[in-house]
């Protein structure tokens, strides 16, 4: 009952100003939503067009050519972990390039063999030895054979080793690299595989390499409003004042009907009512009757006193008696209905 009354004498006394406000505000967030919606937002949006993949493979396989009870003698081996010295001392290398077949394009390869020396994580000395490389290509791609002679690597290896003893770890790669012009794109790689030896075994480490080109075509996108935050909050939102503003005008009017001293009244008499007693007030004199302004000024004394409020509907008084002196006060719009 206090907050509705709380808030129709707001309304009574605030209310033309808040009704401006309340639309102010909500024209202006229109506003804000009205520029958003004649300038929606935008965003850059990237496409990657003409792709063209390019991939190369580099595989091994070895013919066992000697004396072993693992494998019978012709047998080819492919991509194996590990091969058997005495059994498969010949290992073939297979650089095989694909490109695009929509497109025209030609690729190269090239193959070294590469000695390495190193201390301490730290490659100090190198030797690199090219390979003779048999090429051949096609509207597919290009492939590359040559063939690694692993006990005279192996031996040459051990060589440089033994001439670095201790001061060193020598170890040996084999390097490819790869050019290639397809379509609009010229590209490349070099990569390094490992070939490790044991005193019976060696091993080849093999890979695919791929790469992608494309064009990047750049467009502007106008994104949707339906999920906009800066439009759609403005928007909302002044919806929201207006409607406010709208129906507190609308209260505001009809409260019109009503002066705001009656409404403050009725709003301080519910306020302090556990002050206020109903009852028949006898006839002041005027030696006696000090009038107070406001009803709330009359509970103060009642308050500092000890007193009631003694509220008279009869007449629409109130007044707090103490000995001969009858503070009250008396509304100007009359009677009130208000009692206990």
């Amino acid at each position: 009952m206090t907050s509705t009354l709380r808030l129709r004498y707001l309304l009574a006394k605030r209310g033309p100003a808040l009704v401006a406000t309340f639309l102010a505000v909500g024209i202006l967030l229109l506003a804000g939503a009205g520029a958003v919606y004649a300038n929606p937002p935008t965003t850059e949006i990237t496409d990657h067009t003409d792709r063209q993949t390019v991939s190369t493979e580099i595989s091994a396989t070895a013919m066992v050519t000697g004396n072993t009870s693992l494998y019978e003698r012709g047998t080819t081996l492919h991509d194996q972990p590990v091969y058997l010295l005495t059994a498969a001392p010949h290992a073939n290398i297979t650089v095989a390039t694909t490109l695009p077949t929509d497109v025209s394009g030609t690729a190269e390869h090239d193959a070294e063999l590469v000695y390495t020396a190193r201390r301490g994580g730290e490659t100090f000395w190198q030797h690199t030895e090219p390979l003779t490389v048999t090429t051949t290509s096609s509207a597919t791609g290009t492939v590359s054979t040559m063939t690694l002679s692993m006990p005279d690597i192996q031996e040459q290896l051990a060589a440089y080793q033994s001439e670095f003893g201790r001061a060193a770890t020598t170890d040996v790669a084999l390097r490819v690299s790869s050019q290639y012009t397809v379509g609009q794109y010229d590209g490349g790689s070099t990569n390094a595989y490992s070939l490790t030896f044991s005193d019976r075994w060696y091993g080849i480490e093999t890979d695919t390499v791929s790469k992608t080109h494309s064009t990047p075509v750049t467009h502007t996108r106008t994104l949707p409003l339906d999920s906009h935050l800066p439009f759609q909050l403005p928007l909302v939102g002044g919806i929201v004042f207006v409607v406010v503003g709208i129906v507190t005008g609308v209260t505001t009017r009809r409260l019109d009907a009503v002066p705001e001293d009656e409404l403050a009244d009725e709003l301080h008499h519910t306020r302090y009512g556990e002050w206020i007693s109903t009852g028949r007030l006898p006839a002041p004199t005027t030696a006696s009757t000090v009038r107070m302004e406001s009803l709330e000024a009359l509970v103060d004394v009642a308050i500092d006193s000890g007193k009631r409020v003694v509220y008279d509907p009869s007449v629409g008084r109130y007044a707090v008696l103490d000995g001969d002196v009858q503070y009250q006060y008396e509304p100007e719009t009359g009677h009130e209905s208000n009692g206990e």
